[in-house]
């Protein structure tokens, strides 16, 4: 049976799912991310984040690349399947990350950063304040600022 801290404990915080496999680096990323205000549910694998996210929609993700289970553009390809609109951010130490797998990231943080910790506070902050920018957006304008950004071969907001 999965054991999941429910992201409903949060009334104000910004609710994040954190995907690592290491678990120092999601005990730290946790802990930072909580110290920032964020509400946070640690999964230490692309399986078990799946299975949290048929039972709650956090705001936004935080993934690894590398991880046993399912690397990290094939659980960004699951949640974008799921909600396209989902903010996701990579925070990894592969450098060999392809073109493809960005294109399904809002933000790319490497965990050699300096500060890599507060990068990954700060881009959840910028792609959270763009989703909220976007709800204010009404749907029709909406799908047609997707429809000219997909012409332009952009996926992502600008």
């Amino acid at each position: 049976m999965l054991e999941i801290r429910s992201l409903a404990r949060a009334k104000h915080s910004k609710k994040i799912v954190c995907v690592e496999d290491n678990d120092f680096v999601l005990n730290v990323l946790e802990l930072y991310l909580q110290s920032r205000g964020f509400a946070v549910v640690p999964c230490s694998s692309g399986t078990r984040a799946l299975e949290l996210l048929n039972i709650e929609t956090p705001d936004a993700i935080t993934l690894d690349f590398k991880m046993p289970d399912m690397d990290g553009a094939q659980l960004a390809a699951a949640i974008h399947a799921r909600n396209p609109r989902m903010p996701i951010v990579m925070f990894s130490d592969s450098t060999d990350i392809s073109q493809a797998t960005l294109k399904l990231v809002d933000r790319f943080i490497s965990k050699d950063a300096a500060n890599g910790f507060a990068a990954v506070a700060d881009a959840l902050d910028c792609v959270l304040s763009r989703k909220n920018k976007s709800r204010h957006v009404p749907a029709k304008r909406r799908a047609r600022q997707d429809k000219r950004s997909l012409k332009q071969g952009s996926h992502h907001p600008p």
